[in-house]
């Protein structure tokens, strides 16, 4: 019986987790400003506090309270990592600011559209940091030094944000 309601809790934890993977993986991205290593770290410390105060979501839980619920745990995890990081966090007070499941494609083309924008070794740079290349991978690729991929990949992301900014304005 125990591996039963096991499995069952894993299955529900599992659609949970689908159903607000997009929105973890943004606010993520938003918060560690475009690092992927850090963005990884990070989805993994929200799914692993999820899993341990899973059992306080109410199974009847309405999608409206089970998007809250997600978010606050989000929310307290970006801020924990704020705090260790002192950086500058990137203010997600909102409900307003969390992408729909239904805008979570509109998302990912306006990433498009503004990486678009770059010039194609600036886009280049911060697409394969987006699948998941190391700046080590891309200076041996590249046959740059480290210290180069990183400040390259530093002016990528400065002039993502300038372009990000204006679109924005517009």
């Amino acid at each position: 019986m125990h591996d039963i309601d096991y499995q069952r809790r894993t299955d529900r934890y599992m659609a949970l987790l689908s159903r607000h993977e997009n929105t973890l993986f943004w606010l993520c991205f938003r918060h560690t400003r475009f690092r992927h290593d850090n963005i990884i770290d990070l989805m993994q410390d929200v799914r692993e506090r999820l899993w341990r105060h899973f059992d306080n979501l109410p199974a009847t839980a309405t999608p409206a309270e089970e998007k809250r619920w997600v978010w606050l745990h989000i929310r307290s995890v970006l801020r924990d990592d704020h705090r260790n990081r002192k950086m500058r966090i990137v203010p997600i007070d909102g409900l307003a600011d969390l992408p729909d499941d239904d805008s979570t494609s509109s998302m990912f083309m306006l990433l498009d559209e503004l990486l678009a924008l770059l010039p194609p070794d600036e886009r280049s740079l911060l697409q394969a940091l987006c699948q998941g290349i190391t700046p080590e991978e891309l200076a041996a690729e590249r046959h740059q030094s480290l210290h180069t991929v990183q400040n390259l990949i530093s002016i990528a992301r400065q002039h993502l944000r300038q372009i990000n900014e204006q679109y924005n304005k517009d």
